[in-house]
């Protein structure tokens, strides 16, 4: 059985790259959505409709801050992704040069 680089899903090529990097961003970016959007809002009318008072809005005011935070993390977490994906295919590109440079001088 032939191995058979068309059917790979991602490659070490530009465009395998550029697919692992869009999906990866895709999922943090729907995984920041929970963490600030409806689902945050649903939970915070939850907390309203059972609880009130100074104790219900330090709370709801720590888990929007730390929903903030997780978010913002994750915002770098991308970015860093992205320089190590593309670190990674310099270095692999390199090697591929050495291989090639050696291979030629057989």
């Amino acid at each position: 059985m032939a191995l058979d680089m068309g059917s790979a899903t991602y490659a070490r090529d530009a465009s395998g790259r550029k697919k692992l990097i869009a999906d990866l961003q895709g999922d943090l970016k729907t995984a920041r959505s929970a963490i600030t959007g409806n689902e945050l809002t649903t939970l915070l009318k939850e907390v309203d409709k059972y609880w009130s008072g100074a104790d219900a809005n330090r709370f709801k005011s720590e888990i929007k801050e730390t929903a903030n935070k997780i978010a913002n993390d994750m915002k770098q977490f991308d970015k860093e992704l992205d320089s190590v994906i593309n670190d990674d295919d310099k270095q692999f590109r390199k090697l591929q040069s050495t291989n090639a440079s050696s291979i030629g001088q057989l």
